[in-house]
């Protein structure tokens, strides 16, 4: 007993002045020996218990830092990997210029309105809102006013209870200067930032991101990897997330200016982008928990919906109020036009800014079309009647105000006519908006200039008096910066059409649209011709200096050489093509169209175009006739005997025709040499044409190449690995599914004993790694270094693993396995 009451007396502090009430007391009374022993054994119990306690809440605590620490540094990994693919920080930048900009008071009819506050708080799948208007019809402010409004209500409540929060918002601007290297995917990314930023500032711990699950399972088998997930995976947990606890009212998606978007390109990056888009749209719009606003101008939107039930938009048309807003800036505005024009209306009897207003209302349709060009036609200094006058001819919609501007330009002076047209035309089949100088020497050139000299910098036509022939349907883009790409003297602003509505109103003016693609493609090649290459002699076709001679001295010629080829193939005549072949046989002007040809890994190395000849270039532009012409001609071969050849003691491998055609993605090319006796199997700098086309996620090529002897399992020249294995990296179900039809080995493996298990596994790609066990690859087999499938996935640190990685490998307890594998990827970080 003594020994008992003795530990007891260890754990009880010394110090008991402590001590208050019965407990103090009861121990300074207590003799031990009054004290059961079963009441000695139950305080020692408790006092071990307390003991237990104790240690359990400093270890859980520093459990609790190491994992707070190890959230935060894995959030910021995540939110790194996607600034790295996104648009984030111009969109950001977009955002704050427009609300800095905002007028006071617009925006108040949208949200105010009670159409949009039933629509936001409907907890069911229902249509997008639609914003549609001209140019400048102030469609951007009214979304940034709702954008504004939310995010004011996500801070009031950012350190709010889950439930309590508002609604997240997410949007995504489409600009001119963002369309070269938009992709699909780059917007999902965009909006999937925006809401980690905002989970991150609405935790009520700062250290601690908790992110959608949807977010962590997508980011796991990427940020390590660098690899961007596919569009369907992206799309997924943009959806998953915006139906999370950290977002229980759902999310507001809108995306503004989709008339923007390249729908008259018809190439395979613009189609995919479009596609890809829309898809994206569908696949939200069926979503109760994501509200979608659609913000562009009518034509362009009917084209992109057609007829389709996915997505149907309820239009929102503004009211007086905003009309009246939007009317009043302009004409109280500072700049000259807007101080000379309340000049001259005080000068008009009977006639207030007030009744300019009205009259201008009643001329808008209730299409949200705000009489901008109208604006200007007032503003116009040139005018020679009364402000009455002009306001009393004005035409009440876009429609008239086109009509109106037609009939101006053909009722020129035969010259200036015929410029207009030309500067139109140009602008309509041009595959890429030119900048001002560009078109300065577009109209200054070719037929109009009836056989005079190359136009330069100090004999060209102003843009203003081009812009002033063409009635305002052309204008000067104002929010696209330099890229430092463009290298045209005075900065890269560029001429578009006032709004999307003229493409499609063009399209039966044929007596207008005077310059078809024949014309643009002879223009291209004379121009190409015509340049004095001895003026801007260079080694380096690279060089920053020698492009930027061009541009001072040849301003079409950067056009001319990036699209000639575009504009002649669609142009379908055999004279162009003549002209065509002539150009290609030139060695001197290869340097310039080699210049414009996309250079980089995934494309032409600078190898690849020190071996380049004129066949190349013709096949890069899916030239097909002009290639049949070339190897008539003798000027080209299907089958080179040999792609090597030496530079200044340096050995270039070049890409044979058929691997140019796969990487240009010249499908029409690619298949005639195909036909024609292209070898499927030949490689250089160890890759087939197989492996290529795989690369490029080309599946038509893939199985083209199959059905003409391509060998399956060839293995690259420097690891050993088979076309299947390229699929297993990037993923690639169906064209797996093709090879394998195709007698490709499920258990081949690479020069490290690294099976296509091995691959997709590291890569994350878990639909595949659960196809090839189906298959028959072998879960456990181990490479180099006893590597198998599930230590090579848990070496990259995704988080989908202790929940699936087991499951498809079939290792067993999935419980333990779970464990050991939290327990790796903790300890590897």
């Amino acid at each position: 007993m003594e020994k008992v009451f003795a530990e007891i007396e260890k754990k009880i502090p010394q110090k008991r002045e402590g001590m208050k009430g019965k407990v103090y007391h009861w121990l300074k009374r207590a003799e031990w020996p009054v004290i059961s022993k079963k009441d000695a054994k139950d305080l020692q119990d408790s006092l071990h218990k307390l003991e237990t306690e104790l240690g359990i809440a400093i270890n859980v605590d520093i459990e609790y830092i190491s994992r707070t620490v190890l959230e935060r540094v894995r959030a910021n990994e995540i939110l790194e990997w996607l600034e790295g693919h996104s648009f984030d920080s111009e969109q950001s930048e977009m955002q704050s210029d427009l609300q800095t900009k905002m007028t006071a008071g617009t925006g108040t009819h949208l949200l105010q309105s009670k159409e949009l506050k039933e629509w936001l708080a409907d907890g069911e799948a229902s249509k997008a809102f639609w914003c549609r208007g001209a140019r400048g019809a102030g469609k951007s402010t009214q979304i940034s006013a709702v954008i504004c409004n939310l995010e004011s209500k996500w801070r009031e409540g950012v350190h709010s209870s889950y439930e309590e929060r508002a609604m997240g918002y997410t949007y995504f601007y489409i600009t001119p200067n963002c369309l070269k290297d938009l992709t699909a995917s780059k917007i999902i990314i965009t909006l999937l930032l925006q809401l980690l930023k905002q989970v991150t500032s609405g935790d009520s711990d700062p250290n601690k991101a908790s992110f959608p699950q949807a977010i962590i399972d997508l980011a796991g088998p990427s940020v390590r990897s660098g690899r961007i997930p596919l569009r369907q995976e992206l799309t997924k947990a943009f959806i998953e997330s915006a139906k999370c606890q950290q977002f229980p009212k759902g999310v507001f998606l809108a995306i503004d200016n989709l008339h923007l978007l390249p729908v008259q390109d018809r190439s395979d990056r613009a189609t995919d982008l479009i596609e890809g888009i829309y898809e994206f749209l569908t696949e939200v719009q069926r979503s109760a928990k994501i509200k979608l606003l659609l913000c562009s101008g009518n034509a362009y939107m009917n084209h992109f919906l057609g007829d389709t039930e996915d997505i149907k938009p309820f239009e929102l048309a503004a009211t007086p109020q905003d009309l009246k807003t939007y009317l009043n800036h302009k004409i109280e505005g500072e700049d000259p036009k807007a101080r000379r024009f309340r000049a001259d209306l005080r000068q008009e009897e009977g006639l207030t800014k007030e009744m300019v207003i009205e009259e201008l209302i009643a001329k808008s349709d209730k299409s949200f079309l705000l009489p901008a060009l109208q604006m200007k036609e007032l503003f116009n200094s040139s005018r020679a009647s009364s402000i009455s006058d002009v306001l009393k001819s004005l035409p009440p919609t876009f429609l008239d105000i086109y009509q109106a501007d037609l009939s101006k330009i053909r009722d020129l002076q035969h010259e200036e006519s015929l410029r207009a047209k030309i500067a139109i035309s140009w602008a309509y089949f041009a595959r890429r908006n030119l900048s001002a100088y560009e078109l300065e020497c577009a109209v200054s050139f070719g037929r109009a200039n009836q056989g005079g000299n190359l136009p330069r910098r100090m004999n060209t036509i102003k843009i203003d008096k081009i812009l002033d022939w063409c009635q305002g349907l052309l204008i000067l883009s104002e929010d696209v910066e330099s890229n430092g790409e463009d290298l045209i003297l005075g900065g890269s602003t560029r001429v578009q059409f006032v709004h999307s509505t003229v493409y499609e109103l063009l399209r039966d003016q044929l007596d207008l649209i005077q310059r078809i693609e024949e014309d643009i493609a002879r223009e291209c090649i004379t121009y190409i011709n015509e340049t004095d290459l001895t003026e801007i002699v260079s080694d380096d076709v690279s060089s920053r200096g020698w492009r930027e001679a061009k541009a001072r001295k040849y301003g079409l010629l950067s056009y001319s050489a990036e699209m000639w080829g575009f504009h002649a193939n669609r142009a379908n005549n055999s004279e162009i093509d003549d002209l065509a072949i002539q150009l290609l046989q030139q060695e001197s002007k290869l340097e310039i169209l080699l210049d414009k040809l996309p250079k980089g890994a995934s494309t032409y190395g600078e190898g690849d175009l020190l071996t380049a000849m004129g066949f190349h270039v013709a096949i890069h532009f899916n030239y097909l006739r002009v290639a049949k012409l070339m190897v008539d001609k003798g000027l080209g071969q299907i089958n080179p005997e040999t792609t090597v050849q030496t530079f200044e003691g340096d050995i270039i491998e070049s890409k044979t025709p058929l691997m140019w055609a796969i990487i240009s993605d010249a499908k029409d090319v690619s298949e005639w040499l195909v036909q024609t006796g292209a070898n499927p199997n030949i490689k250089i700098e160890n890759w087939s044409p197989l492996h290529w086309a795989i690369a490029k996620g080309k599946y038509d090529i893939a199985k083209l190449l199959l059905d003409n002897g391509a060998d399956p399992n060839l293995q690259t020249s420097d690891k050993n690995e088979t076309p299947l294995v390229f699929a297993a990296i990037l993923g690639l179900l169906d064209i797996s599914k093709l090879l394998v039809n195709y007698g490709a080995s499920i258990a081949a493996h690479d020069i490290e004993y690294m099976t296509v298990a091995h691959h997709a596994a590291r890569a994350g790609q878990l639909p595949f790694l659960q196809w090839a066990i189906d298959q028959g690859c072998d879960p456990q087999a181990k490479a180099n270094g006893n590597t198998t499938a599930l230590s090579a996935a848990c070496y990259q640190g995704h988080t989908k693993l202790p929940e699936q990685i087991p499951t498809i490998l079939h290792t067993g307890d999935g419980s333990k396995t779970k464990e050991r594998v939290t327990e790796w990827v903790q300890v590897k970080g």
